[in-house]
């Protein structure tokens, strides 16, 4: 199914998915006909987080990386695996 699902650019008609397994999820039971995936890139994404180390909050900031977008695939296909739904082809988004 997810190879079959149309590219098309945003629109105030369509509502964009979580990107995480609850969204791809939707997706899939959305069908291909409800759906549509759209080019996206991580090339300006940030990571924000903290550190605690001795009771103190050290915040970081760094550029999202090939290693976290193969994490956030990761699990999102996991989610759909225990879900008995086949993960979604490489470079999908919606």
């Amino acid at each position: 199914m997810w190879s079959e699902v149309q590219e098309a650019g945003p629109s105030a008609s369509w509502v964009e998915l979580p990107e995480n397994g609850w969204g791809a999820l939707i997706g899939w039971a959305a069908g291909r006909e409800n759906l549509r995936r759209h080019p996206s890139s991580d090339a300006d994404r940030v990571v924000t987080g903290y550190i605690e180390h001795d009771g103190v909050r050290h915040h970081f900031e760094g550029p999202f990386t090939a290693a976290d977008r193969q994490g956030v695939d990761d699990d999102i296909d996991s989610y759909l695996r225990d879900a008995d739904v086949p993960p979604r082809p490489g470079g999908t988004s919606g």
